[in-house]
């Protein structure tokens, strides 16, 4: 299901998946979620540079 909604789909450990992830444990979680945020972050600030309305600027 949510791959047919174009969601994002994280298997966690090892097994048969149709996942679009595989993370091995727990710290993986924690360290992706940080990644895809300081990601989303910097997409953020780069953003804000263009159109200098950083506090009405548009988040998805």
């Amino acid at each position: 299901v949510v791959n047919q909604a174009q969601g994002i789909s994280v298997k966690v450990g090892s097994g048969e998946t149709i996942a679009g992830w595989r993370l091995e444990n727990g710290a993986s979680v924690w360290q992706w979620i940080s990644d895809v945020a300081n990601q989303q972050q910097q997409q953020i600030a780069q953003n804000n540079g263009r159109n200098h309305y950083g506090s009405l600027s548009r988040r998805l």
